[in-house]
């Protein structure tokens, strides 16, 4: 089972990559990379409209500089967007991302999905709150 799961009752939209993120860990750190980021998006997407921001902006980085964004969302969840941001932009456009990289990036893909389905989903009680990112779950899906 995937640590991604609870998406499926509280953001969908997300699932299928931060699925694939997951199941690319151990194998292809480019592409866990490439799916955090996407899924970061996907995420981003989902609380532009779960806030009522209206229409977001086709750019990650303008939809995280968005003052209203900004004044919604925590720091943490900011900074670890931003991070997710960058280093799949680095996993694009370079040959090497580190597997101890790709693990921190789709951990905090995992605490960004955590805390989005928990404060703006419609199913809130599917969210392991006390849970932890398994990477031996990501390891069984490679």
């Amino acid at each position: 089972m995937s640590n991604f799961a609870f998406l499926a009752t509280t953001v969908p939209a997300a699932l299928h990559s931060a699925d694939r993120a997951e199941s690319y860990l151990a194998s292809d750190p480019i592409a866990a990379c490439f799916y955090s980021r996407r899924a970061a998006e996907q995420l981003t997407e989902h609380l532009y409209d779960a806030l009522g921001l209206g229409y977001a902006p086709n750019d990650q980085f303008a939809r995280l500089k968005n003052r209203a964004f900004i004044r919604e969302v925590p720091a943490k969840i900011l900074d670890k967007l931003h991070a997710i941001r960058k280093v799949g932009n680095t996993a694009v456009h370079d040959e090497l991302i580190p597997v101890d990289a790709a693990r921190r990036i789709v951990t905090e893909l995992f605490h960004v999905a955590i805390w989005v389905a928990l404060h703006h989903s419609p199913n809130p009680a599917a969210v392991p709150t006390g849970a932890r990112f398994d990477p031996a779950k990501a390891a069984r899906r490679s």
